[in-house]
């Protein structure tokens, strides 16, 4: 099995470059390193895409990123996760003989697709606290979420009885566009044991999350939410971020 992956981003999300090997060549997963600063897809957030540069020179793009096997975490009160992985970052088939297990490279993440990830992954939190404001024990009721770089979603277990009405949407919204309006701050760390196991902080609310986050919400901009149902005991939300501000320039 390779050997973990250091996941830059979970100590500095702001990180766009590192040095790394390679540690293992797959067929279908393409290329494992020992570190890397590109976001592996989970928690519904999609993978990081970018460019592996080998020791030669030759910029070779990956578009996707993902996680291998690894230990499985199992700790109280934190959602079970793989710990200990290594990440690999997908190629083209043709550009795996670029890549020998052992050589040096350089990773480089695309800044644009990141910002945008991070914005959509910060605004599904700030939706959230919204919601929960009208339902308060509606977090455990998430059966799948969505973030990608110009949406994102909730799906919720709620029988007819109990989804969201337009007013209650409406308020929720409200609630979520004054915190952003207000530029409330956010952070992240870490379990004090498990490094990889991290947590989201804002106003009074702590939420287990490994993904990628504003430290303000500022710049989100004014969220977007619609209502659909997905059949007598489900409902989506999803949300849009028309008027958002990337900030490109904070990544180094």
């Amino acid at each position: 099995m390779p050997q973990p992956t250091l996941r830059l981003h979970l100590q500095n999300p702001y990180q766009s470059t590192c040095e790394a090997r390679v540690t293992a060549i797959h067929p279908d997963k393409g290329i494992a390193t020992t570190a890397t600063t590109a976001f592996a897809e989970s928690g519904g957030q999609e993978g990081d895409h970018g460019v592996l540069f080998t020791d030669a020179g030759v910029g070779i793009p990956f578009f996707d990123t993902q996680k291998g096997p690894g230990r499985l975490l199992l700790i109280d009160n934190f959602p079970s996760i793989q710990v200990d992985t290594p990440v690999y970052h997908k190629v083209r088939p043709e550009d795996l003989a670029q890549f020998s297990v052992g050589q040096s490279v350089r990773i480089v993440i695309d800044i644009e697709r990141r910002v945008r990830l991070t914005v959509s992954h910060s605004g599904i939190h700030a939706v959230l606290y919204g919601l929960e404001r009208i339902k308060p024990a509606i977090y455990p009721l998430i059966k799948g979420c969505s973030i990608r770089p110009d949406t994102a979603r909730l799906d919720f277990s709620l029988d007819s009885d109990s989804k969201f009405t337009e007013e209650e949407l409406a308020e929720a919204r409200d609630f979520t566009n004054r915190m952003i309006a207000e530029n409330w701050e956010a952070s992240t760390y870490p379990h004090p044991t498990e490094p990889e196991a991290m947590y989201w902080r804002c106003g009074d609310v702590v939420w287990a999350c490994g993904g990628t986050h504003l430290s303000f919400l500022g710049g989100i901009g004014e969220v977007v939410t619609v209502k659909k149902s997905l059949g007598a005991k489900m409902q989506r939300v999803s949300f849009t971020f028309p008027n958002a501000v990337f900030n490109k320039e904070a990544y180094t």
